[in-house]
């Protein structure tokens, strides 16, 4: 909207919805307006606001009460980027600002009156404003300022006008010409804490009470931030705007949990207005994040009960809980990797050349991604192998690699005079007994397969396929009898329809289909294993 006096005026409005609404050069007080004098308006949302270059304010919010604003850009606006105050009669009682970007105006952020209560500054990126980043001005006890980026403001936070403010926490400022400053007024019930304060200059840019001090004696004077820091929080760019945390920053794990109604941190990656994402702080590492941004490694594992499949090997048990995980490592009460898979959406690893008859204990999980590992799962119960002489299980590979989607029965004694090849069951080794070798028991499928995948179960689904079909998947090379691969190609997709298609009914039908889909689910699986065993 483009106005010579208010750009969108909603005056009193109730319970409304306002989304993807641009403001820009308007001459009057504000580019958005929301307000009333008698009754207040209430409960309304703002979502994905672009307001900028007004000639006062971006966005006022006046008699108003429970508003939420979000995901929005406030910038480049003449004198007050976002203002929250009082108006005539009514009073703001209740507003969430948050995962805001508010920069390049005189004010960023100004709350103003006594009777403007309960007001939530969450989450928001708070940057190169002249004036104040953050300005409580009579702001009340209810008045909240959480994990917000303050950077390269004329004030990062002021407080005064005999402000009571009750909580300023989580937050990181960097490079403010003053970083914090407190008026003389203030009333002492004042919580600052768990912050990171950085000052590249050094010098002293803490105001407390008519005193400038450096970072240790603003703590002294002030009875303030027993718990921050004073570490350059190693944004990825600051002088670009890019506030997400680089590997090494001291603000990750440092911050304090503030409960579930302020847990969802930005993702990286977001963009404003059209693409904001967060992430739960409650599940991505060990601790919350200072500043806007969380550091999302994976959400970890829950442990499962382990179980035996031979003398040397352990399968460990797990459920994923993650979306964004690229694998998954099993550890050693050492601490030690026993095992990875880099597929996710796994539920177990299997431990390998292990002693026959042992117990094994202190196993744990951890789910990782491109930005590290998640915390670690409990630790899994103990778990002996089975006792020396017992078979081992068909499809375990035997090396501390994982195997994928297998489960296998235990082996019955031999009654043939040749043990199985590798490609008639798997590469697993085979306890002897003196009167005859044993042989390997048919495998079985537990995992569903599908175009595009590798692994010891394609490659065992390609031996079945070529062992029942009266075509095989290829009369010489790759995929030929005793040529099977590892590789779920077109040449096993058409097999496998071919299989569903003999068996319609059986595979099929449950799923209302007449046509094979070449993917190998549960009705194919269970048909497979059943021909197997014949």
């Amino acid at each position: 909207m483009y106005n010579g006096d208010i750009g969108v005026d909603f005056d009193s409005a109730d319970n409304m919805i306002a989304t993807d609404i641009i403001a820009h050069h308007n001459l009057g007080s504000c580019g958005v307006y929301l307000g009333a004098i008698t009754p207040p308006a209430v409960g309304n949302t703002f979502t994905r606001i672009t307001t900028y270059s007004n000639t006062n304010q971006g966005f006022c919010l006046g008699g108003s009460d429970n508003t939420i604003i979000q995901d929005s850009m406030i910038y480049n606006n003449g004198n007050i980027g976002m203002w929250v105050g009082a108006y005539a009669q009514n009073d703001v009682d209740g507003l969430t600002f948050r995962r805001n970007r508010v920069y390049g105006n005189k004010y960023g952020v100004m709350v103003q009156g006594a009777t403007t209560e309960n007001v939530a500054l969450t989450y928001n990126l708070i940057y190169s404003n002249t004036e104040e980043g953050i300005y409580f001005k009579l702001a009340s006890p209810s008045d909240i300022a959480y994990n917000n980026v303050l950077y390269a403001n004329g004030k990062g936070l002021r407080v005064d006008d005999a402000s009571t403010i009750a909580n300023v926490r989580n937050n990181i400022f960097l490079d403010n010409a003053t970083e914090i400053y407190v008026d003389a007024d203030v009333n002492l019930a004042l919580t600052v804490n768990y912050n990171d304060y950085y000052h590249t200059a050094g010098g002293t840019p803490f105001f407390w009470k008519g005193t400038s001090y450096n970072f240790v004696d603003w703590k002294t004077n002030s009875s303030q931030d027993a718990n921050s820091i004073n570490s350059d929080p190693l944004f990825t760019n600051a002088a670009g705007n890019d506030f997400t945390l680089q590997s090494s920053s001291p603000a990750i794990n440092a911050g304090v949990d503030l409960g579930a109604t302020y847990d969802d941190a930005i993702m990286p990656g977001s963009s404003w207005p059209s693409s904001v994402t967060t992430a739960d702080q409650d599940l991505r590492g060990s601790g919350w994040e200072i500043g806007a941004y969380v550091y999302p490694v994976p959400q970890a594992p829950t442990i499962g009960t382990p179980s035996a499949l031979s003398p040397s090997s352990i399968r460990w048990a797990f459920t994923d809980n993650s979306n964004d995980e690229t694998g998954f490592k099993i550890y050693d009460s050492n601490d030690n990797t026993v095992n990875s898979a880099t597929p996710d959406g796994l539920s177990y690893l299997d431990e390998t050349g292990l002693s026959c008859g042992t117990s094994y204990s202190g196993r744990y999980i951890k789910a990782y991604n491109s930005y590290g590992e998640s915390v670690a799962s409990a630790v899994a119960s103990s778990q002996s192998t089975n006792i020396c002489g017992e078979g081992v299980i068909v499809g375990i590979i035997g090396s501390r690699g994982g195997t994928l989607g297998m489960a296998a029965p235990t082996i019955p004694p031999q009654t043939s005079a040749e043990p199985a090849s590798p490609s008639q069951g798997g590469p697993g080794q085979i306890a002897q007994t003196p009167s005859a070798p044993p042989v390997l028991a048919p495998f079985i499928f537990t995992a569903d397969l599908k175009l595009g995948m590798k692994g010891n179960d394609v490659k065992q689904l390609q031996i079945f396929l070529n062992q029942h079909l009266d075509v095989p998947l290829a009369k010489t090379g790759p995929g030929s009898p005793r040529n099977e691969t590892d590789f779920f190609g077109p040449l096993t997709k058409a097999a496998v329809i071919r299989c569903q298609e003999q068996h319609a009914q059986e595979i099929l039908a449950p799923w209302g289909l007449t046509k094979g889909t070449g993917f190998v689910g549960k009705t194919t699986r269970a048909k497979i294993n059943e021909l197997m065993m014949k």
